[in-house]
């Protein structure tokens, strides 16, 4: 649909109106939320005043974005605004809560009359909002089995992605074999996916090149220096220094060194690329740079 189409329909408690947008978000609010419940009350069932605050896609923020039922459910959030043994007390809380409520202010008494919940400000068309408010009076047993139930909705929703995720990234490891390329993905397994270079390797804060592959804890005990051999006859290298322990003079002269050692390196990859103008330009590189003061 384009622009919206309003559709009341009445009740013996409430008058439910369905706000029907380009992506149907209200129609999807008022299925989950606004459809009537026929669950008998328990023996001790208060009334509450519900308040659900959720996004409304096409709209603010929201613009070009359409929610599934999961991410609907996933980015509301439901504020209970007291207990009531009876219905009438709980109706007069609501009005209460709406009167104070931005997104009802200047239109829903007018609009509303005295029509009892559930209200949802989606009726007030204000198209800038990034979010809708709606109110309702419902028992707890209602709430608890809406609480249920979206419990369940999320936790498959999430197997759901969790399996469309392995899916994809054994179809990247699939294409990276085929091509044989040297590839790091960040963040880095086991959530991304890597193909390794030949030859992977740290610079410590004593200024030793060590053969560490990504991933692994380095220990000197555990991870042997990268030997001239080593360097020599890689074709891929991948290149990164201890986090904040290196000092920049000496990292910058063991790079030098370490790149110099490759003679038959194709392919560098350089996780944080530490001090990297100072080493492909030249420590005076900055020196050169003409200065824009004055």
């Amino acid at each position: 649909f384009s622009g919206s189409l309003a559709a009341r329909v009445r009740g013996p408690i409430a008058t439910l109106v369905v706000v029907v947008t380009g992506t149907a978000v209200a129609a999807l609010a008022y299925r989950r939320w606004m459809a009537p419940k026929s669950k008998a009350p328990a023996e001790h069932d208060p009334w509450l005043v519900a308040v659900t605050s959720y996004p409304m896609s096409g709209r603010g923020c929201h613009r070009g974005r359409q929610f599934s039922e999961a991410e609907l459910v996933s980015r509301s959030t439901t504020a209970v605004e007291g207990q009531f043994e009876t219905e009438e007390e709980a109706v007069a809380q609501a009005k209460r809560v709406r009167q104070c409520t931005a997104e009802f202010e200047d239109w829903a008494d007018e609009h509303f009359g005295t029509g009892p919940p559930p209200w949802d400000s989606v009726e007030g068309e204000n198209f800038d909002n990034d979010s809708e408010v709606l109110i309702r009076v419902v028992r707890q047993s209602v709430l608890d089995a809406e609480k249920k139930a979206d419990e369940a909705l999320l936790q498959k929703a999430a197997r759901t992605a969790a399996q469309k995720q392995q899916k994809k990234k054994k179809q990247k490891e699939s294409a990276l074999q085929r091509s044989g390329k040297v590839h790091y993905s960040f963040p880095g397994p086991p959530r991304g996916v890597d193909a390794n270079a030949e030859l992977e390797v740290l610079v410590d804060a004593d200024l030793l090149a060590y053969a560490v592959p990504r991933g692994e804890k380095f220990d000197k005990q555990k991870h042997a220096r990268a030997e001239p051999a080593q360097l020599a006859g890689c074709r891929s290298l991948m290149i990164r220094a201890t986090d904040g322990a290196v000092a920049e003079k000496g990292f910058v002269e063991q790079t030098r060194s370490l790149l110099e050692a490759c003679t038959s390196l194709e392919e560098l990859h350089w996780h944080d690329a530490a001090h990297i103008s100072r080493i492909l330009c030249g420590t005076d590189a900055e020196a050169r740079i003409p200065s824009r003061a004055g």
